[in-house]
């Protein structure tokens, strides 16, 4: 069973990250959900006092993260009362099932998760498994550059690394969930895990995070960087200078790149700029045009022709820089609009999708398929309502009690795990206000280890820390 749990982090980024792929003709995420339904079953087996009452109130934050659903549940009934069936789409179904699988998932590794060999082992898998796929992804970005049939890369301003996943925000999402923990080793010169492999998964992962070019990534990880810096007593100069070290020998790797193959690297760190700071295209700019057609009639993406990709015209850079930054507003707009229309519970969990048009602010155009709306707090808003948001709430501000009311009495070794752990939380919030994070199974490995770490250091005595398994 232990070693069957540590395949299922392992398989992550390759099974679990994006269910959109598929393996076999099977969306892959089915794959991995049949594999975590064994591990939940095989917990049953083996403790089956877990799922009474008085086990299930026991776990960390499982009350919260019932009523969290219990609301979703909810807000969705209501749906169907008004509407009746007619109202049930498949986006319900998948939204409300996987929050049922991932409450599910954490209640089952919290468990599990009961001694300190478990937890650190638990944490090398995920770091392992990252670090092999930052390492997969960057040599298929840059045989893509190289003009290979074997590369692989996302088409924008600047090619873009996708990982395992198929999208770049999306792996960038899982780098921010461990990268942030890793330079908190580094930093703090933690005893759980050391040595030059710590190092160099950090700059590994480092990497694969700048060429992913994602925006809301990188000031996650930017504003964890800055969390980590607060706390003076637990690093010295020696320390920070290896973190420096380690951060500019990355950025040599970038100009390496840049020099060789990437000869418009510059032109994606504007483009993330001007996503930030430019001024995006009035909306009757795209009146009575799918939404896409502007990019398609601005220029093709990059494409490699030998060892040099072709450039762009600037005209184009401005356009698919700003662009998705307006379509966001957009988005952001028609998640307020729906929010007003039902205040309360909302539109129901998983109908943006189904009610964009709807809801769209006038003047803009009809998407020709509509994503994820890129903001998971103002998601949760206008689907479930404010209620909702308050569950969600009640489930954060649960984290937070728990560390502030146990802080105290726990051990200085851990103390800088919980800190670093806490940074990878930091950077994936950050990166909630313009992308969707609660649908990946790795967000959700973050408070189970924080909280499990916590309840660890409480069983095993204030004084103990890793320097002893």
């Amino acid at each position: 069973m232990e070693y069957f749990f540590y395949l299922l982090i392992f398989l992550i980024p390759y099974l679990a990250l994006s269910p959109w792929q598929k393996l076999l003709g099977v969306p892959t995420g089915v794959i991995y959900a049949c594999l975590v339904a064994l591990f939940v079953l095989g917990m049953i087996i083996q403790k089956p006092r877990l799922i009474r009452w008085s086990g299930l109130k026991q776990t960390p934050l499982i009350v919260p993260l019932g009523i969290f659903l219990a609301v979703n549940l909810a807000s969705m009934l209501r749906i169907l009362v008004i509407k009746g069936l007619a109202g049930l789409q498949s986006n319900n179904v998948k939204e409300l099932g996987f929050l049922i699988f991932a409450i599910v998932f954490y209640w089952a590794v919290v468990n599990f998760i009961d001694n300190q060999e478990k937890w650190r082992n638990s944490l090398l898998a995920l770091i392992v498994t990252s670090t092999a796929a930052s390492l997969y992804g960057i040599g298929r970005l840059i045989l893509y550059l190289l003009g290979s049939p074997l590369g692989q890369a996302q088409p924008w301003t600047v090619p873009r690394l996708v990982g395992t996943a198929g999208e770049s925000q999306v792996f960038g999402g899982l780098i921010i969930t461990i990268l942030p923990f890793l330079v908190a080793l580094v930093l703090y010169k933690s005893k759980c895990f050391k040595g030059p492999l710590t190092y160099l998964a950090a700059a590994v992962m480092l990497l694969a995070l700048i060429m992913t070019f994602g925006a809301g990534p990188w000031a996650g990880f930017a504003v964890s960087m800055v969390f980590l810096a607060l706390w003076v007593h637990y690093y010295n100069l020696k320390q920070a200078v290896s973190v420096v070290l380690v951060f500019s020998a990355v950025f040599l790797c970038v100009v390496i790149i840049d020099r060789a193959v990437y000869p418009n690297y510059a032109e994606g760190f504007t483009s993330i700029s001007q996503k930030i700071t430019g001024q995006a295209p009035p909306p009757e700019n795209f009146q009575g045009r799918e939404t896409f057609t502007v990019l398609q009639k601005s220029g093709s993406p990059v494409k490699p022709s030998g060892s040099s990709p072709v450039k762009q015209s600037k005209d184009t850079v401005y356009v698919e820089s700003v662009f998705s930054k307006v379509e966001r507003s957009w988005f952001r707009a028609a998640l307020v609009n729906m929010f007003k229309s039902s205040p309360v519970l909302g539109v129901g969990p998983g109908n943006f999708e189904y009610l964009y048009n709807d809801f769209r602010p006038p003047g803009t155009p009809s998407p020709p398929y509509v994503p994820k709306p890129h903001n998971q707090y103002l998601e949760i808003m206008a689907e479930t309502g404010l209620v909702g948001l308050l569950a969600f709430g009640y489930v954060v501000l649960s984290i937070v009690v728990s560390l502030v009311l146990n802080w105290p009495g726990v051990s200085t070794e851990n103390k800088k795990l919980l800190l670093g752990l806490t940074a990878s939380l930091i950077a994936v919030g950050v990166h909630g206000y313009a992308f969707g994070i609660l649908v990946h199974i790795q967000v959700w490995l973050l408070p189970i280890l924080m909280l499990s770490l916590v309840k660890i250091d409480r069983d095993f005595g204030p004084g103990l820390d890793f320097r002893q398994v």
